[in-house]
């Protein structure tokens, strides 16, 4: 049986679901990780705060974390048996 979750970043906070696709909407943390971001052109400079590398590396290991929990037995063998390829 296949978990049929979708995970979306961070805590959770919403959920949903369509037939057998559960999709799970989560919550950024409340003090994110941010570094300073320059974006230049022709016209001028526009300064960002975006996701730094530890908020990144943390976001991922934490969907990683859940992803890996939500596989069943079956899934973590490969999910099917390799086909049957004797000469009859």
């Amino acid at each position: 049986m296949r978990d049929g979750r979708l995970f979306l970043t961070g805590r959770r906070v919403q959920r949903q679901r369509i037939r057998t696709l559960e999709i799970i909407q989560n919550k950024a943390p409340d003090h994110p990780s941010v570094a300073q971001a320059v974006v230049g052109d022709d016209m001028g400079e526009l300064r960002v705060n975006v996701s730094s590398l530890r908020q990144r590396f943390l976001e991922v290991f934490g969907i990683r974390s859940e992803h890996a929990a939500s596989f069943d037995e079956t899934m973590k063998e490969g999910g099917r048996r390799p086909p049957d390829r004797r000469v009859r």
